[in-house]
């Protein structure tokens, strides 16, 4: 502050100095354990533009769905974007929460012959089945997501054939009493 001595003839002018506050813009996954592709933490004055990192963080079984400053608010920053007066307190650390969303994802069959898979009409929309050997309809595809139990599949059957498994995605070879492990992640297709 100044004060005007007393006493004191004639103008003055007077001007306000000013000096932006900064804060520092930190980043929370909420698991970091599991998240790679972490941007770094930086400090930023008060009226700047900051961009925030254009990459991604990636957490298996799950999509990124921006920063957000509050969980609980609508409110999420894309990567890449340019953001500023995040605070409007000196030294204050805003931390950016990640949003995730739950990844689903399908296990396809292919049967290589058309004629061991039949059509289901819902609602407009066509869904192919297979069935087991109990004559019990088994979707294809089959939807799971990193936390889905163990999800084994049917055996599949065809006249004059006999199955000898399933092959593709963890599977080399014919594989009987396969399935989708639990806590797997990304699409696969099988054959028959």
């Amino acid at each position: 502050s100044y004060v005007i001595p007393a006493h004191t003839v004639g103008n003055r002018a007077y001007e306000a100095v000013w000096r932006p506050i900064s804060y520092n813009v930190a980043f929370d996954t909420e698991n970091p354990e599991e998240v790679s592709y972490m941007p770094e933490g930086f400090t930023v004055y008060y009226d700047d533009w900051a961009q925030l990192s254009a990459n991604n963080p990636q957490r298996d079984g799950y999509y990124f769905g921006g920063w957000t400053p509050d969980l609980s608010s609508e409110i999420a920053y894309a990567s890449g974007v340019k953001v500023r007066n995040l605070t409007d307190v000196d030294g204050a650390t805003v931390l950016l929460h990640a949003r995730w969303t739950l990844a689903t994802y399908a296990a396809n069959f292919n049967f290589r012959d058309p004629s061991t898979v039949s059509a289901y009409d819902y609602q407009g929309s066509t869904y192919a089945y297979m069935v087991d050997d109990q004559g019990n309809d088994w979707p294809n595809p089959m939807y799971f997501t990193i936390h889905s139990d163990d999800k084994p599949f049917p055996d599949a059957a065809r006249f004059g054939y006999t199955f000898l498994g399933w092959t593709g995605g963890q599977y080399s070879g014919p594989t009987f009493n396969a399935q989708v492990d639990a806590g797997s992640f990304g699409d696969r297709t099988y054959y028959s």
